[in-house]
Protein backbone atom coordinates (compact mmCIF):
# COMPACT_ATOMS: atom_id res chain seq x y z
CA UNK A 1 0.00 0.00 0.00
CA UNK A 2 1.44 3.47 -0.68
CA UNK A 3 2.19 5.69 2.06
CA UNK A 4 0.37 9.17 1.24
CA UNK A 5 2.62 12.11 2.13
CA UNK A 6 1.45 15.36 2.35
CA UNK A 7 3.93 18.60 1.93
CA UNK A 8 4.62 21.05 4.41
CA UNK A 9 3.49 24.01 4.11
CA UNK A 10 4.63 26.74 5.76
CA UNK A 11 2.06 28.87 8.10
CA UNK A 12 1.82 32.34 8.38
CA UNK A 13 3.87 33.19 5.16
CA UNK A 14 1.20 34.24 2.57
CA UNK A 15 -1.13 31.80 4.16
CA UNK A 16 -4.43 32.70 4.87
CA UNK A 17 -4.39 29.85 8.27
CA UNK A 18 -3.47 31.59 11.16
CA UNK A 19 -0.13 30.63 12.76
CA UNK A 20 0.45 28.10 15.74
CA UNK A 21 2.77 30.48 17.08
CA UNK A 22 0.90 33.18 17.29
CA UNK A 23 -0.41 34.52 20.70
CA UNK A 24 -3.75 33.21 21.83
CA UNK A 25 -6.58 36.51 21.63
CA UNK A 26 -8.98 36.94 24.80
CA UNK A 27 -12.20 35.97 23.65
CA UNK A 28 -14.64 39.16 22.95
CA UNK A 29 -16.21 39.73 26.29
CA UNK A 30 -19.70 38.40 26.69
CA UNK A 31 -21.98 41.05 26.49
CA UNK A 32 -23.87 42.14 29.43
CA UNK A 33 -27.47 40.72 30.15
CA UNK A 34 -29.59 42.40 32.31
CA UNK A 35 -31.74 39.87 34.58
CA UNK A 36 -35.09 39.64 32.74
CA UNK A 37 -37.63 41.03 35.25
CA UNK A 38 -39.95 38.86 36.95
CA UNK A 39 -43.27 38.27 35.48
CA UNK A 40 -46.08 39.75 37.17
CA UNK A 41 -47.57 37.74 39.84
CA UNK A 42 -51.22 37.57 39.45
CA UNK A 43 -53.65 38.65 41.71
CA UNK A 44 -56.03 36.19 42.84
CA UNK A 45 -59.39 36.83 42.26
CA UNK A 46 -60.70 36.64 46.17
CA UNK A 47 -58.16 39.16 46.93
CA UNK A 48 -59.12 41.15 44.13
CA UNK A 49 -63.27 40.84 44.43
CA UNK A 50 -62.31 41.66 48.03
CA UNK A 51 -60.34 44.94 47.45
CA UNK A 52 -62.89 46.13 44.26
CA UNK A 53 -66.13 45.81 47.11
CA UNK A 54 -64.63 47.50 49.84
CA UNK A 55 -63.63 50.19 47.64
CA UNK A 56 -66.89 50.44 46.65
CA UNK A 57 -68.68 50.76 50.04
CA UNK A 58 -70.87 48.00 49.79
CA UNK A 59 -71.81 47.13 53.50
CA UNK A 60 -68.29 47.84 54.17
CA UNK A 61 -65.25 50.82 54.50
CA UNK A 62 -62.19 51.63 54.78
CA UNK A 63 -60.82 52.24 58.70
CA UNK A 64 -59.17 55.65 58.93
CA UNK A 65 -55.77 54.52 58.97
CA UNK A 66 -56.72 52.54 55.50
CA UNK A 67 -54.94 49.37 56.83
CA UNK A 68 -58.07 47.21 57.57
CA UNK A 69 -61.53 47.60 56.57
CA UNK A 70 -64.98 47.15 58.60
CA UNK A 71 -68.03 45.56 57.95
CA UNK A 72 -71.53 45.73 58.27
CA UNK A 73 -72.63 42.04 58.51
CA UNK A 74 -75.89 42.78 58.47
CA UNK A 75 -75.51 44.79 55.24
CA UNK A 76 -72.96 42.26 53.67
CA UNK A 77 -75.19 40.02 54.60
CA UNK A 78 -76.93 40.91 51.46
CA UNK A 79 -74.30 40.94 49.29
CA UNK A 80 -72.51 37.84 50.41
CA UNK A 81 -72.91 34.39 52.57
CA UNK A 82 -70.89 36.43 55.73
CA UNK A 83 -69.69 33.28 57.07
CA UNK A 84 -67.97 32.05 53.33
CA UNK A 85 -66.55 35.56 53.21
CA UNK A 86 -65.21 35.33 56.86
CA UNK A 87 -63.71 31.96 55.97
CA UNK A 88 -62.01 33.12 52.52
CA UNK A 89 -60.57 35.43 54.32
CA UNK A 90 -59.14 33.42 57.04
CA UNK A 91 -57.64 31.06 54.40
CA UNK A 92 -55.64 34.24 52.99
CA UNK A 93 -54.51 35.30 56.45
CA UNK A 94 -56.24 37.65 57.56
CA UNK A 95 -57.88 38.68 60.95
CA UNK A 96 -61.17 39.37 62.20
CA UNK A 97 -62.14 40.94 65.08
CA UNK A 98 -65.08 42.46 66.31
CA UNK A 99 -66.33 46.35 67.02
CA UNK A 100 -68.38 47.28 69.89
CA UNK A 101 -71.75 47.43 68.26
CA UNK A 102 -75.37 46.60 68.68
CA UNK A 103 -76.28 42.81 68.81
CA UNK A 104 -78.47 43.57 65.22
CA UNK A 105 -75.75 44.95 63.30
CA UNK A 106 -73.00 43.70 64.25
CA UNK A 107 -69.64 45.23 62.92
CA UNK A 108 -66.25 43.65 62.16
CA UNK A 109 -62.61 44.70 61.39
CA UNK A 110 -60.78 42.84 58.68
CA UNK A 111 -57.20 43.51 58.55
CA UNK A 112 -53.79 42.06 56.61
CA UNK A 113 -50.52 43.26 56.62
CA UNK A 114 -50.54 43.60 52.49
CA UNK A 115 -54.27 44.82 51.88
CA UNK A 116 -54.05 48.59 52.38
CA UNK A 117 -56.07 51.41 51.13
CA UNK A 118 -54.74 52.63 47.86
CA UNK A 119 -52.07 50.00 47.62
CA UNK A 120 -53.93 47.81 45.03
CA UNK A 121 -49.61 46.96 43.58
CA UNK A 122 -49.10 44.81 47.14
CA UNK A 123 -52.40 42.19 46.13
CA UNK A 124 -50.15 40.28 44.36
CA UNK A 125 -48.42 39.01 47.11
CA UNK A 126 -51.23 37.72 49.20
CA UNK A 127 -51.50 34.59 48.95
CA UNK A 128 -53.03 30.82 50.86
CA UNK A 129 -51.76 30.45 54.66
CA UNK A 130 -48.89 27.65 54.39
CA UNK A 131 -50.74 24.84 56.65
CA UNK A 132 -48.39 22.49 57.99
CA UNK A 133 -49.14 18.61 56.31
CA UNK A 134 -51.65 16.53 58.65
CA UNK A 135 -49.96 14.98 61.27
CA UNK A 136 -47.01 17.20 61.97
CA UNK A 137 -47.80 20.28 63.82
CA UNK A 138 -50.36 19.46 66.08
CA UNK A 139 -50.29 17.47 69.44
CA UNK A 140 -48.51 14.57 69.52
CA UNK A 141 -50.88 11.40 70.75
CA UNK A 142 -50.24 10.45 74.16
CA UNK A 143 -49.28 7.20 74.46
CA UNK A 144 -52.19 4.26 75.92
CA UNK A 145 -51.61 3.62 79.57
Amino acid sequence: MPRLTIPSVPLGFGSSAPSLHARPTAPAPAPTATPAPAPPRKVRTFIATSYDIVESGAGCCWSEDGRSFVISEAVFKSTCNVKSFIRQCNFYGFTKSRLPSPAEAPLSVIAHPLFRRGRRDLLDQIGPKLQPPRGQGGPSPSPSP
